[in-house]
């Protein structure tokens, strides 16, 4: 993403169960390595939901009190634990919005938060 802000988060491996706990969704891709190598993953992976929603708090200092419409695309696992880059774009319209790996190549996840005022 051009001309992006990069910040870089470093996500616990305990997050899918904290989430999973707040949430209520105990799905076992989530919660530990070996549960997650049941269903075909190499290790637990964080919940796509948290990554949109902590990626939204990050950017509630640019949205305030702005009625805005959200919309993201899951592009790949984040296997836990993570480092990974989130990168932020505003325009007048909205924020456009990414999770990529460490090194801001492979995308996770991508996003725009569209202003509706």
């Amino acid at each position: 993403m051009k001309d992006a802000t990069r910040e870089a988060w470093r996500i616990a491996g305990d997050m899918g169960r904290r989430y999973g706990k707040a949430s209520g969704d105990n799905n076992p891709i989530h919660l530990w390595p070996l549960t997650a190598k049941l269903f075909g993953f190499k290790r637990h992976i964080v919940h796509g939901m948290w990554t949109k929603s902590h990626a939204l708090a990050q950017l509630a200092p640019k949205t305030g009190a702005r009625p805005f419409t959200c919309a993201v695309a899951f592009k790949l696992p984040v296997f836990l634990p993570a480092q990974v880059s989130f990168l932020h774009r505003s325009d007048a319209a909205g924020i456009r919005f990414e999770v990529r790996d460490r090194e801001a190549v492979k995308p996770h996840l991508k996003g725009y938060v569209k202003f509706l005022d």
